[in-house]
């Protein structure tokens, strides 16, 4: 099958930059569309931005030791140099995302050819997740972009033994790991692939080791930084956070609403390629290490198989926890896409247009409404902590305390000290001792059932300042239905 793709690649070889510079345009503005669009900070993306402000302006905020570093020591430089780091870090994003589509072609180009590349790429830049998560300061998406730069390195330095590209795979990774700690897991798909087409003998390959030695350079700093202010050792001591559950199955069951389209096509495809693959790779199981397609089926497996499998354990089910597998993904998807396109053009060319226009084209429809009505609907996430944290920032001294949860959010907006409810019945304790100058409840960031009833059962004491609602507006009527109430303590 891979022969006869290799025979038809005429079109795409003459016009394969004009191809991609065009889904490049494409992917830019339809993400450009969304850059601006988001009212207020989520959780995640404030923690990492209360970060920076500790470290750059003092404001109370407890590191928490489970985050990598990456991300808000470039928030930190921003605002060590006078400027706010929003606006800057969401064009890194928009960077990032746009390389992200461009290397899904590197890839598929490397290991295939022109035309499945080209395809990858377009997958990629309509692909819902990539799109949403463009929007948001976090690094699911541009350690995604990093995933596919290391896995291109790697195959470019396994098929011309460059130095410089494994090299510079392993500083990549090393850059991965700081932003987010489970691209690490792509050192294991290296590790077993290595392990499966040369044996053992990979071992004495000198610059895996040289390479090694680059990915703990990267890392050293921080492992010192991690050890001097936590006492622990890094990565390894932030696994202990995760309760590990079984949801490998949970996974596995919902993985097909990642490829919004007609009939769901795009999932058909992938299991039908998924299943050659494996196929494939089982019965020429004893060619593996002398033939080249068989090789590249493994490759392209295991960057799916191992992070499907670890996040398949963690203990929340979440969408984007799986974008590294999504590389991966559009390059099976693309290949079957690819083998299904020649062989029907053998027989009627207009067919094979028709057919791969309307399904690049119902693909794109059906992805990028979904995208736009998860981002329109979400956009004001969260909004009520933004007005909250700014009012108390202009209504309160610096040494104030905030009691609510929601911390890295209010502490970023209102750069004030926010702790937590703690337990029922040390409540009081809490009370006299910290004096909190404001509370807030909210809807969306849960705090214990009890606390709910705490003001309305001490009115005299917990004043209502102001609430906020769905819509959007201030309420100070206590009665009205709100989505944030704020609270005021008099002692």
């Amino acid at each position: 099958m891979e022969q006869g793709l290799e025979k038809k690649q005429i079109f795409f070889y003459e016009h394969s930059k004009s191809i991609i510079a065009l889904i490049l345009i494409f992917a830019l503005v339809l993400r450009l569309k969304y850059l601006t669009i988001n009212s207020a900070l989520w959780f995640d993306e404030a923690e990492y931005l209360a970060m920076a402000k500790n470290w750059a302006f003092g404001i109370p905020f407890n590191i928490p030791d489970v985050r990598p570093i990456l991300l808000p020591f470039f928030a930190f430089i921003f605002y060590k140099i006078g400027v706010s780091p929003e606006m800057p870090l969401r064009i890194i994003e928009l960077i990032f995302s746009i390389g992200g589509v461009y290397l899904g072609y590197l890839l598929g180009k490397e290991i295939y050819n022109k035309q499945i590349g080209l395809l990858s790429a377009f997958f990629m830049s309509i692909f819902y997740l990539h799109i949403i998560f463009t929007t948001r300061i976090l690094t699911d998406m541009p350690t995604t972009t990093l995933w596919t730069l290391a896995a291109y390195l790697f195959w470019k330095w396994h098929k011309d033994k460059s130095v410089f590209h494994i090299h510079l795979a392993a500083l990549v990774i090393g850059l991965g790991i700081l932003m987010r700690f489970p691209f690490g897991l792509i050192i294991i798909a290296f590790f077993l692939y290595l392990l499966i087409v040369k044996g053992l003998k990979f071992l004495k390959i000198k610059e895996i080791w040289t390479s090694i030695a680059v990915v703990f350079l990267v890392l050293v700093p921080y492992f010192l930084w991690f050890y001097l202010k936590f006492n622990k050792i890094a990565i390894i001591s932030t696994g202990g956070y995760y309760d590990y559950v079984f949801l490998l199955w949970d996974y596995v069951k919902v993985y097909y609403t990642y490829f919004y389209s007609p009939a769901y096509v795009l999932f058909l495809l992938f299991l039908i390629g998924l299943g050659a693959f494996l196929f494939k790779l089982v019965i020429g199981l004893d060619l593996i290490r002398k033939n080249s397609s068989l090789q590249k089926k493994l490759f392209i497996l295991l960057l799916f198989i191992v992070p499907f499998a670890y996040f398949g354990f963690v203990n929340q089910l979440e969408p984007r926890y799986l974008f590294y597998t999504f590389p991966s993904a559009f390059l099976i998807i693309s290949f079957i896409v690819s083998s299904v396109y020649n062989y029907i053009e053998e027989h009627n060319k207009h067919i094979a247009i028709v057919a791969i226009v309307l399904l690049l084209t119902f693909s794109a429809v059906y992805q990028i409404r979904f995208a736009d009505d998860e981002i329109s609907t979400r956009k004001d996430s969260y909004l009520e902590y933004k007005f909250a944290g700014k009012w108390i920032k202009d209504n309160s001294n610096s040494d104030d305390v905030i009691l609510s949860d929601g911390a890295a959010q209010l502490a970023y907006y209102s750069e004030r000290e926010v702790i937590g409810w703690g337990d029922k019945e040390d409540f009081n304790e809490l009370i006299n001792e910290r004096k909190p100058r404001y509370v807030l409840l909210s809807k969306s960031e849960r705090s214990p059932e009890w606390a709910y009833e705490v003001p309305l059962n001490n009115p005299e004491v917990f004043v209502f300042i102001f609430g906020y609602d769905n819509s959007g507006n201030i309420l100070y009527d206590k009665d009205q239905l709100a989505l944030l109430r704020a609270y005021e303590v008099k002692y």
